[in-house]
């Protein structure tokens, strides 16, 4: 979270969520499908991925549209959101309580400017990263947990394939010594094209657990020290609900 809201991936542009949870444990009669009492499923579990991207932008909501499907009066279990941010930012959220264990997963897509992202768990745990780097964003990447780098080229060695050959080819004895890479109208000197992956090998209890710690031991050391920022605070959490309100509606 840290790496993606420092700007050394460039801005972030889209985000795409999915949630694709399992109803087995949901009978018809179950709390969870009263909207009255747990706000239906952006309010009582989308809210979540709100706080998620919220964190990683550092942006704030200006438009927000929801669609959802019923499988029958009582139980509306296909929900999605479309979110526009102040700073640029689509992010498009999908959460279904409809399908068995087996299928059970959730994916957080994220597009940078230099790179594209794809996180794996409602926890969490490991994910994919492709990404346009110099040395010194190269080495940021390193920190990440179990990070392993599958593929490496120099931009040097690499052409843009996305149109037909020949178009928007440009006469190669009017480029520079070093030429930017540009993003959205944004230069970023870059010159290498990494894959990889990484992993938090731990199991999702634990790591869920240490989140846990991590949210306590903030709120205790604010109760002590009243001048503490804490990480998370309450107006964040207002922020996000207020969100999957209006997507709710």
């Amino acid at each position: 979270m840290q790496l993606g809201s420092s700007g050394t991936l460039g801005k972030l542009r889209h985000v795409v969520v999915n949630n694709y949870a399992q109803d087995a444990s949901l009978p018809a009669d179950h709390w969870f499908w009263n909207e009255k009492m747990s706000g239906g499923i952006l309010i009582e579990h989308g809210v979540h991925f709100f706080d998620i991207v919220n964190a990683l932008s550092n942006q704030q909501y200006t438009e927000v549209y929801g669609v959802s499907d019923s499988r029958n009066e009582s139980q509306r279990d296909r929900v999605a959101a479309m979110v526009s941010y102040n700073e640029g930012l689509i992010a498009s959220y999908y959460h279904a309580f409809s399908g068995p264990g087996l299928f059970e997963q959730t994916t957080i897509n994220l597009v940078y400017d230099l790179a594209r992202v794809e996180i794996e768990g409602w926890m969490p745990l490991k994910g994919t990263i492709k990404a346009l780097v110099n040395e010194q964003i190269k080495e940021q990447l390193g920190a990440l947990p179990g990070w392993t780098i599958s593929k490496s080229d120099t931009l040097d060695n690499l052409s843009d394939i996305s149109r037909p050959k020949g178009w928007g080819e440009s006469d190669s004895s009017a480029k520079t010594d070093k030429e930017l890479t540009y993003c959205g109208g944004i230069a970023y000197d870059v010159d290498e094209m990494i894959s990889g992956t990484f992993e938090i090998h731990q199991s999702k209890g634990e790591v869920y657990g240490k989140c846990v710690q991590s949210i306590l031991s903030d709120l205790i050391e604010k109760i002590e020290n009243k001048d503490h920022q804490l990480t998370v605070t309450i107006e964040n959490a207002v922020e996000s609900l207020k969100i999957a309100v209006l997507a709710s509606k």
